[in-house]
């Protein structure tokens, strides 16, 4: 299971849906108008029931098996380029990371932050049982979570290191410490290009389009490039134009 939630997109939904539905339980338990603590069950299994079957849509859209093997291929030494960093380097590696990822994912951050705000609101003008309704279905949610990060080994672990290596497959990036990012999770990979700053970085952009067939462009990964690896780095971004980038 820690493999699975070590692919990057994976991971974020299934933190979503863990996240999100006992907050929301809690929300319509409010706007019902809560009672007596056994009402609470029937919106407990409506939770378990959100949970069961996104989790199940989750692997299923998301085809998780391609990630997994490449992931088992990077680690036994294939791939296209591999790349370590020594202590400097991988502060620059993990803070362009993190600004990626707080980029993609602050809509979810957002929604998330409404959600706990109106939920708390309702519950400060009503009962008490209300009140601590909420607050466990916000350490409910923390906790489901915060188990999922852990199992993915994420972030935290490499901000933790003092050194790290990044390798780059046709689908991916792996780092170690840390996860798995698709280039392309939900759309298709229209972009690689090489930043000429100081540090060099090679960014990934996808395309994907909402159901009125509107395009929205992601950027799903930002290397930075080792110093002396310049070379190689231009020698990546041929290589994907040539063998993986869409021209749609």
């Amino acid at each position: 299971m820690n493999r699975l939630l070590a692919v990057e997109h994976v991971r974020i939904q299934l933190v979503m849906i863990f996240g999100l539905a006992p907050v929301l339980g809690a929300v319509f338990w409010l706007l019902t108008g809560p009672g007596p603590a056994g009402d609470l069950l029937p919106v407990a299994a409506g939770v378990a029931i959100v949970w069961g079957i996104g989790g199940f849509v989750v692997l299923r859209l998301t085809r998780p098996q391609r990630y997994l093997q490449e992931m088992a291929e990077l680690e036994a030494g294939g791939g296209w380029v591999r790349w370590s960093y020594d202590e400097p380097q991988w502060a620059s590696a993990v803070a362009a990371e993190r600004a990626r990822q707080w980029r993609l994912n602050r809509p979810a951050f957002i929604a998330l932050g409404v959600v706990v705000g109106v939920a708390v609101a309702a519950a400060l003008v009503t009962e008490v049982s209300a009140l601590l309704a909420v607050l466990g279905a916000l350490v409910l949610t923390g906790a489901a979570g915060g188990l999922v990060l852990w199992l993915g080994g994420g972030g935290p672990a490499a901000r933790r290191a003092r050194a790290g290596e990044v390798l780059v497959g046709r689908l991916g990036v792996l780092r170690r410490p840390g996860a798995y990012a698709a280039f392309a999770p939900t759309g298709t990979l229209t972009g690689v290009e090489l930043v000429a700053a100081s540090p060099m970085r090679v960014v990934f952009t996808a395309t994907r389009r909402t159901k009125w067939g509107n395009p929205i462009r992601e950027q799903t990964a930002d290397l930075v490039v080792p110093a002396g690896r310049e070379d190689e780095a231009r020698a990546l971004v041929e290589r994907f134009h040539r063998e993986a980038v869409s021209r749609r």
